[in-house]
């Protein structure tokens, strides 16, 4: 290598110009010039943190020029990784079926929220940035808050239900995730909300039928029973059964398939 230059050395002249170039601007101003380059060696392509520096004859002018460089490729590599881990990150946290929210642990002010809980809630990200929290997540019962919290800073996680206020005033149940992460260098919470409407319409209908049913059962004037023909046992009897035979529900329940022998014909 040495007395020669890079075009006698063969190498590759679109990634030696841009060099040449940077060479030339430092002797001509005389000053230093930071860059990186890659370049091909015997182990593949590395990259590269170069250094012009320039050094100045008695006359004030640019004698010659010092270059050093060093090794970067590992940390170019770890800055791509870090840079796709951040990538897929991001495209999970916006593209997550659930709302996102990133508050501080001691401020408990948002850090970051996701699109979905935006569209969700009616509001912009920059208007859910400046809202104050009682304003989609009305306060609760402090006994409530103080057992989730506890439960939050015992176990690292918690789930429970709440509800959340969207911009036109409608109330969305909710069913809340929280765990406590490490965001920017300090300890936050971060909740999964998942809108559990869906869910509660499914659970009132039940409770709903279960009570018709219930009320059906107990207002009809025939005797009613359930009996589980495997364990021999009743496990269900309604109130015309205990006015008819003038026993307990207990009572009955507890003479098992003998019930019938002595009571029916």
């Amino acid at each position: 290598i040495y007395g020669k230059t890079w075009q006698q050395l063969g190498l590759p002249p679109k990634m030696m110009k841009p060099f040449e170039a940077k060479l030339q601007m430092t002797l001509a101003a005389g000053q230093s010039i930071a860059e990186e380059i890659s370049l091909a060696t015997v182990s593949g392509f590395r990259d590269y943190e170069y250094i012009l520096s320039p050094i100045h004859n008695p006359d004030c002018g640019v004698e010659s020029v010092v270059y050093t460089a060093r090794d970067i490729t590992e940390r170019k590599q770890a800055e791509e990784a870090l840079r796709e881990s951040e990538k897929n990150y991001r495209n999970l946290f916006e593209w997550a079926h659930d709302s996102i929210f990133i508050t501080d642990s001691s401020t408990l002010h948002l850090l970051d929220v996701n699109e979905h809980a935006a569209r969700r809630l009616g509001y912009t990200r920059k208007q859910l940035f400046h809202l104050p929290a009682e304003e989609i997540s009305p306060p609760q019962d402090p006994e409530v808050r103080k057992a989730i919290l506890d439960q939050l800073w015992q176990t690292g996680n918690v789930t429970f239900e709440h509800v959340h206020i969207s911009k036109n005033g409608a109330q969305i149940p909710v069913e809340i995730s929280s765990r406590v992460v490490e965001y920017d260098g300090q300890l936050a919470v971060q909740s999964f909300v998942r809108d559990i409407s869906a869910r509660k319409k499914a659970e009132s209908a039940l409770q709903e039928r279960e009570s018709f049913i219930q009320k059906l059962v107990q207002t009809t004037p025939y005797l009613i029973y359930i009996q589980d023909l495997i364990q021999q046992r009743y496990v269900y009897l309604n109130h015309k059964v205990k006015e008819y035979y003038g026993q307990t529900l207990e009572a009955i329940q507890a003479k098992g398939k003998t019930f019938l022998k002595e009571f029916v014909h």
